[in-house]
């Protein structure tokens, strides 16, 4: 049954492909639920979506990555794919994005292309945990020990003659097979053991590359038993354009990504300027609750994406309205909630799927227009490249807003001023039959949904992995000294990784910069300790950046404020403001009387607190940069917007480069 599914799966993946390159427009009077003015990347601070935009300004002298992680509505790459195809028509192509071999692992495989293997392979997947191997970046993992196995993958579209090399990700371990690369009539033998621990990847320069490429184990000496391969990209030799990576896997959720074994390596060689989380579904579809480890997980998976790889932008993603056994499951709007706080609280984007979809109960509508399968889970063909479409605009409506002369401080959409998508009106009675794939959803029905139902021990193993590792790095760090952590001669970036003002972990992050003369640090402190830990440290390199609690990259400015009182304060002196105001308003008539006799009052609330006058407090003028807002500024000195507004009469959000800015310290 499982051989025949897999032949059925495989003969749909081709039939598919006729499809593939279709580009489907949308259009909101045959869709009422779209609404072009909401379909926008969010951000509560615009240094969330900075470094990717600032990437795009120099897209054409070098390249740019984006890696889309997600579940079984990434997996078949249709939805990613649209994005992929869009973004490099108009910016030009820098490679493929990550294959994988899913005959071997027996699952669906994208649209873009199909794969057949040869000999015996045994797999695993991040659907299910603990994994039985060590899983990559693709959440998918295909091993072999027979030594004349292989396997093919078939693109249906040709390669761009650009391609000149293949990055290959596979175990290069002393006892691992070698393999040969074949490709456009070109055999090439590949050396897989390295006792190099730098890179996690081969990288094999080929003349051409066919839409037909295959790996051949091939056995080279006698202590070699098996090959492990976690998936490849073919790359342009150009120095522009835009690669997006799809890594997709159906069942998975967000602690998936911490299962990961080789993730943060295998991210660090992608190195991408955007990352896109995409998960949700399988976390509380099936019994329709949100748990109270998800928010947890979701910012344990952003803190290893940016431990990783500290400059790349992230944007989170809500899901669709979504149905299980015919029930509309309710968790979908409070799963949309829970990642807008997130957004805000980690500094990410946010793409609201959920709203920008429909809303509530809205994929009926979907399924009226033959945009959703009758699962009311998953999307049909057209349906998903409907929803790549909306991705590719909102990314596009960043870049674009990103590139004028003055950028929000923040973009935050108040959906109160918009039709609520629940009315009547938009749903037929009788819902016309959807056009469905009725192989795959024969598969949907194949599937065992015990298998997505991770439970707590399993994430209880998660955990204690990671407590054993930060043990490890913990250990190491103490052999750090200050001079060490920021001596000029390391020739990369260090990390220092600290939350609630304990050391967490250490990293050495291989820095486009790296190459440059001057030498930058990359520290990570929590705001209350960074006077302490950076500024009165003596640091000499030239430059100096801060990656906050939030993963925010800052660079130092050169004025050194003080350590600032509390947020407990701050809410306390402005509680006893507030106290004050309402005081002095209800005596509004005492004041008078009193002033008729040129007596001059004493403020009430200040009586009652009994302070003495306070000494006028030093300042110090900033001048505005590129880029800055004020969330940027009150960060950088330790400060609340609210108190640069009071310092500065008329201060808007509107900012303007070199315009001077009183601090008080």
């Amino acid at each position: 049954m499982k051989n025949y599914i897999t032949t059925i799966l495989i003969v749909i993946s081709t039939c598919l492909t006729v499809f593939s390159q279709e580009v489907i427009g949308v259009d909101s009077l045959k869709f009422p639920w779209y609404r072009p003015s909401i379909n926008k990347i969010q951000f509560y601070s615009s240094s969330a979506l900075k470094d990717f935009s600032n990437a795009m300004k120099e897209i054409d002298k070098e390249q740019v990555t984006i890696l889309h992680l997600g579940d079984s509505h990434i997996q078949s790459e249709i939805p990613t794919g649209q994005v992929r195809q869009l973004l490099q028509k108009k910016y030009g192509e820098a490679g493929r994005g990550l294959i994988f071999p899913y005959s071997t692992a027996k699952t669906y495989s994208s649209i873009y292309y199909t794969s057949k293997h040869e000999g015996d392979w045994t797999s695993a997947k991040s659907m299910k945990l603990p994994s039985s191997l060590p899983l990559g970046i693709m959440g998918m993992t295909a091993r072999t020990e027979d030594s004349t196995a292989s396997f093919t993958i078939t693109l249906n579209a040709k390669v761009s003659t650009y391609f000149k090399k293949i990055k290959i990700y596979c175990d290069k371990t002393y006892d691992a097979f070698d393999i040969k690369l074949v490709t456009d009539n070109n055999e090439i033998p590949v050396n897989v053991y390295s006792d190099s621990t730098e890179s996690s990847y081969l990288l094999v320069d080929v003349p051409s590359i066919s839409q037909k490429i295959t790996i051949k184990v091939a056995k080279t000496a006698s202590d070699q038993k098996y090959f492990q391969f976690y998936g490849m990209d073919l790359i342009s030799d150009k120095n522009s354009g835009i690669n997006y990576h799809s890594s997709g896997v159906g069942g998975a959720r967000f602690r998936s990504v911490l299962a990961l074994t080789h993730f943060s390596k295998q991210i660090q060689s992608i190195n991408p300027n955007l990352v896109i989380i995409d998960f949700g579904t399988n976390d509380f579809l099936y019994d329709d609750s949100i748990k109270s480890n998800l928010e947890q997980e979701i910012k344990a998976v952003v803190g290893k994406v940016r431990i990783a790889t500290p400059l790349a932008s992230i944007i989170l993603c809500s899901t669709q309205d979504l149905y299980y056994k015919q029930k509309n499951i309710k968790s979908t709007e409070k799963f949309s909630k829970l990642i807008s706080k997130l957004s805000k609280e980690l500094e990410c984007g946010y793409w609201d799927w959920y709203t920008i979809s429909g809303g509530a109960s809205s994929l009926k509508m979907w399924l009226n227009e033959g945009l959703s399968r009758q699962d009311l889970i998953h999307l049909t063909n057209s349906g998903y490249k409907v929803k790549g479409k909306l991705l590719y605009d909102a990314i596009q409506s960043s870049i674009d807003l990103f590139e004028k002369p003055s950028i929000p401080s923040q973009l935050v959409l108040d959906y109160s001023k918009f039709k609520m998508f629940n009315s009547k009106d938009f749903f037929a009675s009788n819902p016309v039959e959807s056009t469905v794939d009725p192989v795959l959803s024969e598969v949907d029905k194949s599937i065992n949904i015990s298998d997505y139902k991770q439970t707590e021990a399993e994430l209880a193993v998660l955990t204690k992995q990671s407590e054993s590792q930060n043990e490890v790095v913990n250990n190491l760090i103490k052999t750090l000294n200050k001079e060490t952590i920021v001596d000029n001669s390391i020739s990369s970036s260090v990390v220092v990784a600290v939350v609630d003002n304990k050391v967490k972990e250490i990293k050495q992050i291989n820095s486009k910069e790296e190459n440059k003369k001057q030498t930058v640090e990359v520290l990570t402190l929590s705001k209350e300790i960074i006077a302490e830990k950076v500024i009165n440290s003596d640091i000499k390199t030239s430059t100096k950046k801060i990656i906050t609690e939030k993963g925010l990259v800052e660079e130092i400015d050169t004025i050194i404020p003080q350590k600032s009182e509390s947020k407990q304060q701050i809410i306390k002196e402005e509680e006893k403001e507030k106290i004050a105001e309402e005081i002095n308003a209800k005596s509004k008539v005492e004041q008078q009387k009193v002033e008729q006799t040129k007596v001059t009052p004493v403020p009430i609330a200040k009586a009652v607190v009994k302070k003495k006058a306070p000494v006028k407090p030093k300042s110090i003028v900033y001048k505005v940069k590129k880029g800055d807002c004020l969330g940027v500024i009150a960060d950088r000195h330790n400060v609340t917007i609210t108190q640069l507004k009071r310092w500065n009469n008329r201060l808007t959000e509107n900012l303007q480069i070199d315009q001077l800015i009183t601090i008080q310290k």
